[in-house]
């Protein structure tokens, strides 16, 4: 019975999320709404480690790989409308991995290696206007006065 109590709070919690989405118009998805309110419950209600929400949730957790097939097949049956637009998809997730990995870690010019809060830098083959659209800027060392914006 435990078990079942659990799965009708996780799926309570997801209609009421739902619900709330859809009678405010937000742009946020129910489920995330849901979630939000289930991780405010269980703030709350502090259940025990053998509760039923927390047994179903593992169950649901165990089995997590067969949760995406749906998603696998979405992605299949919609393969037509992706590959249209296959730039934008994949390209400010690759955008951002070379932004990430790009200067890291390196010493810039002057040998010494950037630190400190906001001094990532633009990866150096990286166009300006791709830049511009992340929101990054070039930085560089000015003699005598550190690293300017």
């Amino acid at each position: 019975m435990g078990f079942v109590n659990g799965l009708l709070w996780l799926s309570g919690c997801q209609l009421v999320g739902e619900v709330i989405s859809h009678a405010l118009g937000l742009p946020i998805p129910g489920s995330v709404i849901g979630m939000v309110l289930l991780f405010g419950v269980l703030l709350v209600r502090k259940p025990e480690v053998d509760s039923g929400t927390l047994g179903a949730a593992d169950g649901l957790l165990r089995h997590l790989q067969l949760l995406f097939i749906p998603a696998g097949v979405g992605v299949m049956v919609s393969f037509g409308e992706l590959r249209a637009d296959w730039l934008p998809i994949g390209g400010g997730p690759g955008a951002l991995v070379v932004h990430r990995s790009g200067r890291r870690g390196r010493p810039d010019d002057s040998g010494a290696a950037p630190s400190g809060p906001g001094t990532m830098t633009a990866a150096p083959g990286l166009p300006a206007q791709l830049a511009a659209l992340l929101g990054l800027r070039h930085r560089r060392r000015l003699p005598g006065r550190g690293v300017a914006a």
